[in-house]
């Protein structure tokens, strides 16, 4: 079971890894699953958003790799 504390980290997490990502020309999926999940997120859906910040997570490391500053 995933708790509030573990989705609430997650997001933070997924804000500070893939922002700055942005400026480094991600894919538009990735962009999309990252705004999608921030909209969750910002209304409260956190169960909702996880999925979202999950595949934001998976497609930044198939992206940039798993040791790039973006996805570490």
């Amino acid at each position: 079971m995933i708790t509030y504390k573990k989705t609430w980290l997650l997001s933070v997490l997924m804000a500070l890894v893939l922002w700055p990502a942005a400026a480094q020309g991600q894919s538009v999926e990735l962009i999309s699953a990252y705004n999608r999940a921030d909209e969750l997120y910002a209304q409260g859906r956190y169960q909702e958003a996880l999925p979202f910040h999950e595949e934001a997570l998976r497609l930044g490391e198939q992206e940039f790799g798993l040791d790039h500053p973006t996805t570490a």
